[in-house]
């Protein structure tokens, strides 16, 4: 825009200079006339030229700021870029490390599971051989118990009872009583 107003300016003070008017007007003659219809033909084509020559101006000044807060920008993102390279780096590093950190875990938790497997199979082997011992023991004892004869049974008693019974006979009807 402010192209457009030195043009302006300087068209202005060109076009004063050369139409300033004399005291005295002769008349005009049909190639004078001509001319000024010529010149004004190409101050008015200048004009338009210099009005987009300074709107080519503007865009132009628009452009490249646009340009450097682009740039700008591309610079914001190539500084983030350079810290998520960073801190993906700083992940594939963790990573690793938490990687052989479990595998010496997972070694070890192996280690002492079989630890454990081998001291439980031990514990059961002996608990068996204690159970068998006690069963031996057991049998071991009882055959060096005697051998259990219960004694006779006394033959029951025999109740010799005498039974007196009387009859009475009443018709046809007979009462028996025993004492």
């Amino acid at each position: 825009m402010r192209y457009y107003l030195a043009a302006v300016l300087l068209l202005s003070t060109f076009c004063l200079a050369q139409t300033a008017k004399p005291k005295t007007v002769p008349a005009k003659s049909k190639a004078l006339v001509a001319c000024e219809a010529e010149n004004k033909a190409n101050s008015d084509g200048w004009m338009d030229a210099l009005n987009q020559w300074a709107i080519t101006m503007d865009e132009r000044d628009k452009l490249r700021e646009a340009n450097a807060n682009l740039a700008k920008r591309l610079e914001q993102v190539d500084a983030l870029n350079i810290k998520i390279v960073a801190f993906n780096q700083t992940i594939i590093d963790g990573h690793g490390k938490l990687m052989s950190d479990y595998a010496a875990l997972v070694t070890k938790y192996n280690s002492l599971l079989g630890q454990a497997n081998a001291a439980i199979y031990e514990a059961n082997s002996r608990l068996e051989m204690a159970r068998q011992q006690r069963i031996a023991n057991a049998l071991t004892m009882y055959s060096l118990m005697p051998k259990y004869t219960p004694l006779p049974m006394p033959p029951p008693p025999v109740l010799n009872r005498t039974i007196n019974c009387t009859s009475n006979t009443l018709g046809t009807m007979t009462y028996t009583n025993c004492n």
